[in-house]
């Protein structure tokens, strides 16, 4: 048997295996907020990625580099967190292309004014559940209720055992529970019934949210040196109390009797 070798002048294995190299791209990117170019933008605000090249190109954004969208044609996008987003343009038969990075930040910061007009105290990044919505802010109301109030209304008899309240944010479950078994439960009746600025969804703060909002007094302002309500219950043992903040001195919680009368606050999540 004859074994015949073959050899190719001038070419390699790598050279005959090796994709097509692709130009890249010839345009720029730019995102805008619909008037100027953007480099920094609140959540909320629609972006939209302008390419200045000929080629038809799809386009995809991305927060830190990882993807929010689908490759589509649609330029825009509207971010709904905090992050750094950018847009990566493709086209067949090219290099894809990313642009510069837009800051996206909190549309409100602490003490600006919300959309209920109260003072904004709290914010998320990664967001929590409120009435089963994925909120990333907690807005106190403008003022107080207008008089002193009891957490019951069962008289000094009758406390009505609301069950396991939450001592963290859960201020609106709190609210819900309390209403549930308690009709006419004083603070936390008022807090359901309010009105500011058109949102009618308020509710008493649950005992860590009363906390922050004692943290940030000075941002929210107008309270009185005095206890102020929260919505969790001292607990299932001990349900003819629940906590309390004193908004004068150290600020200290107390498991108060429900039928003590103290200001009351209400606040919203968004």
């Amino acid at each position: 048997m004859i074994a015949a070798l073959v050899t190719f002048t001038g070419c390699d294995s790598s050279t005959r295996l090796s994709s097509p190299s692709f130009p890249y791209l010839h345009g720029t990117i730019t995102i805008t907020d619909g008037t100027n170019p953007v480099n920094s933008v609140t959540i909320g605000t629609p972006l939209t990625a302008v390419y200045s090249g000929s080629e038809t190109v799809s386009y995809q954004w991305r927060r830190y580099g990882t993807a929010t969208t689908t490759v589509g044609t649609n330029p825009t996008y509207t971010p709904s967190d905090v992050g750094r987003y950018s847009v990566t343009v493709s086209a067949g038969g090219y290099k894809s292309k990313t642009g510069d990075p837009v800051t996206v930040a909190p549309q409100y910061v602490i003490g600006d004014t919300g959309p209920g007009g109260g003072k904004i105290f709290y914010y998320s990044a990664g967001g929590f559940l409120s009435n089963g919505v994925t909120c990333h802010y907690l807005e106190a109301a403008p003022a107080d209720m207008g008089t002193t109030l009891t957490w019951s209304s069962g008289g000094i008899y009758n406390a009505y055992n609301i069950g396991e309240t939450r001592m963290d944010i859960g201020g609106y479950a709190n609210t819900a529970a309390i209403l549930a078994v308690d009709v006419a439960a004083p603070a936390a009746l008022a807090c359901r019934n309010a009105t500011y600025g058109s949102k009618t969804d308020w509710f008493l703060p649950s005992d860590y949210e009363l906390r922050i909002m004692y943290m940030k007094k000075a941002a929210i302002g107008g309270f009185t040196n005095a206890w102020y309500w929260s919505s969790t219950q001292a607990d299932a043992s001990n349900f003819y109390s629940a906590w309390a903040w004193n908004f004068s001195g150290s600020g200290a919680p107390y498991n108060s009797s429900k039928y003590n009368t103290y200001h009351v606050r209400a606040i919203r999540a968004f």
